[in-house]
């Protein structure tokens, strides 16, 4: 039996398999993957929402008796109503390993957001998003101060003067 394999993660090629020695007259437990098909009653009349909560069950049976998968018919599920672990029908000497209660699909209604006007309290000012306030770089210009312009026609006079 297969327990485990590796794959090499660029090419995808099996790079090593873990193989189990089973004796076919003891029970093993084992994980089965259950598939649903059909189109719920609640989905398609009454407009909810199918939700998938466990894709697999623990079962216990002899290595001859392991099932590729269950299918389970979900066409009958309303709003509200759910699929269980114990109404997977088993066959031959399997034993159900996971909690009868645990749920498989379930119909739920669809959700929507209801967009709610502020109200106003009495005295108190409705609150408006603002833009961040901009901090700019460099320095900052004292009011009354005259730009740098103004001191570099002196400095080049004053330069012109030493040249001479």
């Amino acid at each position: 039996m297969i327990v485990d394999w590796q794959r090499d993660p660029v090419k995808e090629t099996l790079l090593h398999v873990d193989l189990k020695r089973i004796d076919l007259s003891k029970r093993i437990s084992v994980k089965v993957r259950v598939h649903m098909t059909g189109e719920a009653q609640g989905v398609k009349i009454q407009g909810g929402l199918l939700e998938a909560i466990t894709r697999e069950v623990e079962i216990e049976c002899l290595p001859d008796e392991i099932p590729e998968s269950f299918t389970v018919d979900v066409t009958e599920l309303m709003i509200g109503q759910n699929l269980r672990a114990s109404d997977i029908p088993l066959s031959g000497s399997m034993k159900l390993l996971s909690a009868p209660e645990q749920v498989i699909a379930h119909v739920v209604t669809m959700k929507a957001e209801e967009v709610v006007a502020p109200v106003a309290e009495a005295g108190a000012e409705v609150a408006t998003p603002t833009e961040p306030e901009v901090i700019k770089k460099g320095k900052k210009e004292e009011e009354g101060a005259e730009p740098e312009k103004a001191e570099k026609p002196e400095k080049v006079e004053k330069e012109k003067g030493k040249k001479k």
